[in-house]
């Protein structure tokens, strides 16, 4: 048999840029063939967003909704300082009649604070947390101003809440107060609710209820993904011919 008889099995030989072409061609197939894995990347990346707009955003965990305490003396037993402060416990001054936290903040000579510092049960770790939220009403007219601190164990400072009018409050309406954590890491011990008498002497009168924190579901995190997977699909399929 001839060496190019056309029986003989013929072997093609390829240059690299002709490999380097069909590679090309190989991964373009896989990309853009409806049958390879963009139809499976693209229901996973819908999937995953479904799954994330069925499901709250946040989860909002309660520190203390002040249910749990039989009598004043036990609650103030969560209270490590009070500077001119006096705390009792409402058995029916909270949100739709709950009990709630009872605080009289007496400022003795303008410009000084007086403060309550309340301790939690076991240090919380604010990596993940983004904010501190409670329900505050004012319970007499007057014109002091009300702020948080949040500490860690060492009475150190974390963050400290935005500044809040208790003027601007109608008297037993309760209002949410918020502290952005999002930015801020470390492990929260200590709340520090304190006010400032201005120009003024006299006392705040505060009803507190509700404290929580909030963290992002689980389900955020998946619409994230599955929106960034999607994005993905839809950059790689434009450069399909």
């Amino acid at each position: 048999m001839s060496l190019f008889s056309p029986d003989r099995p013929q072997f093609k030989v390829r240059t690299d840029r002709q490999i380097k072409l069909i590679n090309q061609d190989q991964l373009m197939n896989s990309v853009c063939h409806p049958s390879q894995t963009p139809r499976t990347a693209l229901v996973v990346a819908v999937g995953l967003s479904l799954v994330a707009l069925v499901s709250p955003a946040v989860s909002q965990t309660s520190l203390d909704d002040f249910e749990s305490y039989s009598d004043s003396a036990a609650l103030q037993g969560k209270f490590s300082s009070l500077d001119d402060a006096i705390v009792t416990l409402g058995l029916a001054d909270g949100v739709a009649n709950s009990q709630s936290l009872n605080l009289e903040l007496n400022n003795g000579a303008a410009g000084f604070d007086a403060f309550a510092t309340y301790d939690l049960s076991a240090t919380r770790d604010l990596t993940n947390v983004t904010s501190i939220s409670f329900q505050v009403a004012n319970t007499n007219a007057n014109q002091d101003t009300f702020s948080v601190q949040l500490k860690d164990q060492f009475l150190s400072d974390i963050t400290v809440g935005p500044s809040l009018d208790l003027s601007t409050i109608s008297s037993g309406a309760f209002t949410s107060y918020s502290i952005d954590t999002s930015a801020v890491s470390g492990g929260l011990m200590h709340i520090v609710f304190k006010t400032n008498a201005n120009s003024s002497f006299g006392s705040a009168n505060l009803k507190i209820d509700n404290l929580q924190y909030i963290i992002p579901e689980p389900s955020s995190f998946a619409l994230f993904s599955g929106l960034l997977a999607l994005g993905y699909i839809m950059v790689r399929q434009r450069k399909c011919p």
